[in-house]
């Protein structure tokens, strides 16, 4: 006699919850046409997600009092899921909230195509992990930026574990790399390629679900689970570079006086050779600076300041200023309706 397994099934959208299946119990849900299993971290999508309906990788998390809402973007501190932030290359986020089962349960979307009704973004645009707010989208690219949502229509998201970069033209982003192991059944411990430094710098899937970092350490190169890997488990490491990030070159025009630290711009800065003491910086006119002296009003043959000459037609009003003395040679002509004004106690003597 032939018996049929029929596991547990749901007919609407969305994922099971850790209250309907057991540790190691399977179930799918006929509309996405995706595969669950429930193992000891909570839901896990395990294949599927049909053309029509939404599909994706997705770890549903059992955590009390979250606080979380839909579209939070979150990160794993190491003991608890946090809201993540694009201030530091250490708080970017791992997912996003795609559902909410209620005040200790939640669904978090590591890649994928998700149906989120009235979620409110708007269509064909490309939404980022904010610098400013933990936990929320924006549409201005920060300077650490982490692309993580792409809005289809009104009712579904791709989100994307794209990892951060800096913005600035010329850049080199923040490195990543992956290493790839093979679990025995017995390994704990697995070498990567580079020291991450933390284990903020990592992400680490086994047969593409996302790992806590409660379950693994980081010391120098050096992985170690706190159980050992299944035999034959797929292991994926995601390391972040940890060094600092270079910034580039910015392009032509961009760097603000603000920019610049109070006192930094020199000699070697103006594309000036140095002059001596007391002399001025002046231009051509022309885009040419160069220093000079002060005159003091004499010229002469050589280095002689012997001779001071005047013009000898006066086209525009002028004012002796108050108690001062002025001296012109002659012959002075004035031109019709120009006036000289003598302020008090001042005098013009024409020589």
């Amino acid at each position: 006699m032939v018996q049929i397994i029929k596991p547990k099934r749901k007919y609407s959208s969305g994922a099971p919850t850790t209250g309907d299946l057991e540790v190691g119990e399977i179930a799918i849900n006929t509309a996405d046409k995706i595969l669950y299993i429930r193992d000891n971290t909570g839901i896990v999508e395990v294949a599927g997600g049909g053309s029509g309906g939404g599909g994706g990788s997705t770890t549903e998390v059992t955590q009390t009092s979250h606080g979380f809402s839909v579209k939070d973007c979150l990160r794993h501190n190491g003991s608890a899921w946090v809201k993540a932030q694009a201030n530091s290359a250490s708080t970017l986020a791992l997912g996003v909230v795609t559902e909410r089962a209620n005040a200790n349960t939640f669904t978090i979307a590591q890649s994928g195509r998700f149906e989120l009704t009235g979620h409110l973004l708007t269509t064909g645009q490309w939404y980022y992990l904010s610098a400013d707010t933990e936990g929320a989208l924006t549409t201005a690219e920060p300077s650490i930026s982490q692309p993580l949502v792409y809005v289809e229509s009104a009712n579904y998201i791709f989100v994307f574990p794209y990892r951060p970069s800096q913005t600035l033209s010329s850049v080199t982003p923040i490195g990543i790399d992956v290493d790839a192991f093979v679990g025995t059944g017995n390994a704990v411990d697995f070498t990567m390629a580079a020291d991450p430094s933390h284990e903020d710098n990592t992400q680490v899937y086994l047969d593409g679900v996302y790992q806590e970092k409660a379950t693994y350490s980081i010391s120098g190169t050096t992985l170690t689970f706190s159980t050992a890997p299944a035999e034959d488990v797929s292991i994926e490491v995601v390391r972040y570079a940890a060094s600092a990030v270079p910034i580039g070159t910015p392009d032509d025009n961009t760097v603000t006086a603000a920019k610049i630290v109070d006192n930094a711009v020199g000699i070697s800065e103006l594309n000036l050779s140095d002059g001596s003491a007391d002399q001025y910086i002046q231009t051509d006119g022309a885009g040419t600076i160069s220093f000079a002296s002060i005159s003091s009003g004499a010229t002469g043959g050589g280095t002689d300041a012997v001779f001071v000459n005047n013009s000898q037609t006066i086209t525009t009003d002028y004012t002796v200023p108050v108690g001062k003395s002025a001296s012109s040679t002659g012959p002075i002509t004035m031109n019709a309706g120009v006036n000289i004004t003598l302020s008090a106690g001042s005098r013009w003597v024409i020589l």
